[in-house]
Parts: C-alpha cells; structure tokens; sequence
C-alpha cells in the first residue's frame, strides 16, 4: 500500500474517530472513550473498522422490537427517547454523505493526487 493512501487512512480514522465519539451516547463515558476507529488494509481498499465497548451496538442499533439491521441505519439520533421493549436506536456510529464526502474523500484524493504526481514525474 501507498505510504500517501496509509497515511490518508490514519487521519481519516482519526477525524472520523473524533466526530463518533462527539455523537455516542454518554452516562458514564466509558462508552465514549472506548470508541476507536482503525484503518484495515485490503489489497484493493481500505476500510475504516468502528470498535467500541460490546454494548455499544445496542445503543447504536437498538434492541427487541427497535432493533434495525446495519444495513437499514439511518441518520444520528441523538434523543431517541424511552423504549418499551427494547432500546431504541440512536445510529450514533453514521456517518453522514456529506461528511464523508468533505472530510474523508478529500484526503484519499489528495493522496491519489500526490502518488499519480510523483508516478508522473518519474
């Protein structure tokens, strides 16, 4: 892998690390602070893994009649309000497409741009 693409990767992690903590749901902050975003290489992408403490998907995609499948998550929801039967979810993991597409999509770009001029002037 590209040294430019690994270290776009890293501090794509960390930016998106930063706006996921700012939306998990806090009581204690442990949730919270055990929120890290870890770049994983393929040999053809690079995938950005969420880990956070093992109840932080209940919260994320809720409980019992509430809960929604990863594939149907939706935009945060930072009140969800009370449940009966269940948590309800806050999809506090989500990422917006506008958000992805300033933020993160910059810096991969930026580093394609970087490898393509250096491949150029070879």
């Amino acid at each position: 892998m590209e040294p430019e693409i690994v270290r776009a990767a890293h501090q794509a992690a960390r930016i998106m690390e930063t706006k996921i903590k700012f939306q998990a749901p806090v009581k204690t902050g442990a949730l919270r602070d055990s929120v890290k975003v870890v770049p994983r290489f393929t040999e053809k992408s690079v995938l950005l893994d969420i880990v956070s403490l093992n109840y932080g998907k209940y919260t994320d995609l809720g409980t019992g009649r509430y809960r929604t499948p990863a594939s149907k998550r939706k935009n945060w929801n930072p009140r969800p309000g009370k449940g009966k039967g269940g948590i309800k979810p806050r999809f506090w993991t989500s990422i917006t497409k506008s958000f992805r597409q300033s933020q993160i999509n910059s810096l991969f770009t930026n580093a394609i741009r970087k490898i393509i001029k250096r491949q150029f002037n070879k």
